[in-house]
């Protein structure tokens, strides 16, 4: 998931619109056509600045390194494998995806084709071990010494191929000896077949899911023409970045000094009461809400959020801290968001965990309008992502923030505004179609997750911690959300705090029915009475 933007998607825009762009004295240099005429490009390019310079200061290729025993994993990787080693963590990083597969198919081609991609990427053969000290290595086995978990089945009940793909998603790694990456293949009637892919988070994110069943499909086309298999060969390996990034993050005192300053002083906890008391452990129980956003509101949105040299997902957040701020009262926020982490023009095309989390603090006051606060995490965002490649792992470390085992470190709510990324593809006679998410894990106790269809809506997916809240209280945040954003939009100089956010029947609701306090009482006896047939 991408917070704003991705280099190689902005570097490919450029292009599309006959752009150059390149390095002078460590500045960008840019150049476009003379009928060129795309502010949006342009504000894009200005926000990812950082990003576009980190990417063209290292087209020097990251070097392999030399063979040995262990290698040292990323700041990210410890993170997770310490969220793991506790029993309601342990399967909240599954990443699985489940694919239907329509037309003839090989089963055989098919697991050799996953063979071929476990040989070629050696994040899909590695696991992990620390040491005597607690630090944290890679292990990669040789090609063929850690088996290929790949499992088939002919089963045309649906109900019984449902039980196959969960006992499949929730069965849990041991990162110590288990492959990390394992796949399921269920037969049904016809043509119809379901592919279940499910990996630990620490060998991969959402993007390296592009890009496995992309190569998979390529092996799998060439099996079955039997001709030789013929990729693009890997200069590097995730351990090869691994090391990079450890040497890399050695040297950024500059963002570790920004993050040390902007989580200073007392850090804010979300206090917004779900339904019953929290756990003593954190649990990872998740469920979803699902809304949409007309494409007028968003272009309204959107047209606010331009006027003022702002994003979209400037305004998403503007609009989350207001309600979050409407619900509790509080005025300091931290809110986390995903970027690729993918710097890099070698690991664009690489299968890791490459992504990184950046917690984005805010404050609204009591007087804040919603251009004021817009204008101030348009600021927060910009310096963020100034800052965006300094591992999330590396800050918490160096604030030497104070752990709660019942709720995650920093932040408990989650904002991202994606593409539409679901695959879909028709490869020789074979239709690829990526299912819906339906897993019922919250990583957070609340995620506002956006995706732009290509209608021009914006979906909201609200996917929260189901041991906090309820169904309809996340319904109604979610509504009282797209309610105040649709108002701040149109009273932008208004104090928030004094925008109305609740619907026509819940102000009737609130100011009629709960104040219906009319009781008859018999007329034939006193007050006195009355209580003693009560007593």
């Amino acid at each position: 998931m991408i917070l704003i933007d991705n280099t190689k998607q902005i570097l490919q825009d450029i292009k599309y619109f006959g752009g150059t762009i390149s390095l002078k004295d460590d500045n960008l240099k840019l150049s476009f056509p003379d009928d060129f005429s795309n502010p949006d490009l342009l504000e894009r390019i200005k926000i990812n600045k950082s990003s576009l310079i980190n990417f063209l200061v290292n087209e020097s290729h990251i070097k392999p390194t030399l063979k040995q025993t262990g290698f040292r994993a990323t700041s990210g990787q410890k993170g997770l494998w310490v969220l793991s080693q506790f029993e309601e963590g342990a399967k909240a990083y599954h990443i699985t995806t489940v694919f239907d597969l329509i037309g003839e198919l090989n089963p055989i081609f098919l697991e050799k084709s996953f063979q071929i991609l476990m040989d070629r990427h050696e994040v899909l053969r590695t696991t992990f071990y620390s040491d005597e000290e607690g630090e944290l290595y890679q292990q990669i086995h040789e090609k063929g010494e850690l088996n290929l978990a790949f499992s088939y089945f002919e089963e045309y009940n649906f109900s019984k191929q449902e039980e196959l793909l969960n006992k499949h998603e929730n069965a849990i790694f041991d990162l110590g000896k288990d492959s990390l990456f394992r796949c399921i293949l269920i037969k049904g009637e016809g043509e119809n077949n379901i592919l279940g892919l499910t990996l630990h988070h620490i060998i991969c994110d959402g993007w390296s899911v592009g890009i496995l069943i992309k190569e998979l499909l390529h092996i799998y086309d060439q099996l079955s023409k039997e001709e030789d298999v013929v990729l693009p060969e890997l200069k590097i390996q995730y351990k090869d970045y691994a090391c990079w990034q450890t040497n890399r993050v050695s040297k950024m005192e500059l963002s570790q000094y920004y993050w040390k300053d902007k989580l200073s002083g007392e850090l804010p906890m979300l206090d917004l009461l779900g339904y019953q008391t929290r756990p003593p452990v954190k649990t990872y129980v998740g469920n979803r809400v699902l809304l949409s956003i007309d494409k007028l509101k968003v272009e309204k949105w959107k047209e606010i959020c331009n006027k003022n040299s702002a994003t979209l997902f400037m305004g998403l957040l503007t609009g989350l801290n207001a309600v979050l701020s409407r619900y509790t009262s509080q005025q300091d926020f931290i809110i986390g968001t995903a970027t690729a982490g993918r710097i890099h023009q070698d690991v664009i095309n690489q299968i890791g965990f490459y992504v990184n989390t950046l917690p984005i603090r805010a404050k609204v006051t009591s007087e804040s309008s919603f251009l004021d606060l817009l204008s101030e995490v348009r600021e927060t965002t910009l310096e963020a992502f100034e800052h965006q490649e300094y591992p999330f792992n590396a800050i918490l470390e160096d604030i030497d923030i104070r752990r709660d085992a019942s709720r995650s470190p920093l932040f408990d709510c989650m904002l991202v505004l994606q593409n539409n990324e679901k695959i879909s593809i028709e490869s020789k006679g074979l239709k690829v179609i990526q299912r819906d998410n339906v897993s019922k894990t919250s990583k957070y106790d609340i995620s506002f997750v956006f995706t732009e269809n290509k209608d021009g809506e914006l979906n909201l997916e609200l996917e929260y911690n189901a041991d906090l809240y309820q169904q309809d209280f996340m319904k109604q945040l979610g509504t009282h959300y797209i309610n105040l954003m649709n108002g701040m939009v149109v009273n932008e100089n208004i104090p928030i705090c004094s925008l109305e956010y609740l619907s026509v029947q819940e102000k009737h609701q609130l100011l009629v029915e709960f104040n219906k306090t009319e009781v008859d009482y018999p007329k034939d006896k006193t007050f006195i009475n009355l209580i003693n047939e009560q007593v």
